[in-house]
């Protein structure tokens, strides 16, 4: 092949490599204030102090143990999914309570799965409960 081709080529890869770059580090700030404001509207002042409230979910514990049969009779690649799902309709204050039906249910690994996603939502609601709770674990 010709030299001065290959050059080019290299030239125009390295300047498309860095032109790439550059963009993503520096993105392009938006041209009036209002266009900030649609895109991203400012937090109101009460979210902060306002608890979250937990979706409503099973209404028993065998409605929960019920719920994560049907779980696991899913195929392996959309129980991911569907654990997450079911951890958003949980009453957080009964955390302690899920966790324990759900390690009598599920096998290991997806009550590891479930345990992690369900501590972490337990902990954006109420983290010193999550503390108090880990603090009686004895095995980690």
């Amino acid at each position: 092949m010709n030299p001065r081709i290959l050059t080019l080529a290299l030239v125009c890869l390295v300047a498309g490599a860095a032109g790439g770059w550059m963009a993503a580090r520096n993105p392009a700030a938006p041209s009036s204030p209002a266009a900030t404001t649609a895109s991203h509207p400012a937090p109101a002042a009460t979210d902060a102090a306002t608890p979250r409230r937990s979706a409503p979910g099973p209404s028993s514990n065998a409605d929960l143990a019920e719920r994560l049969r049907t779980l696991m009779a899913q195929p392996p690649n959309r129980r991911w999914r569907a654990l997450g799902e079911l951890v958003v309709t949980l009453d957080t204050a009964q955390t302690a309570a899920n966790l324990e039906i759900a390690r009598r249910i599920l096998p290991r690994e997806q009550y590891f799965q479930f345990r992690w996603q369900l501590v972490e939502r337990w902990a954006e609601n109420d983290p010193m409960a999550v503390l108090a709770w880990g603090e009686k674990l004895t095995s980690r």
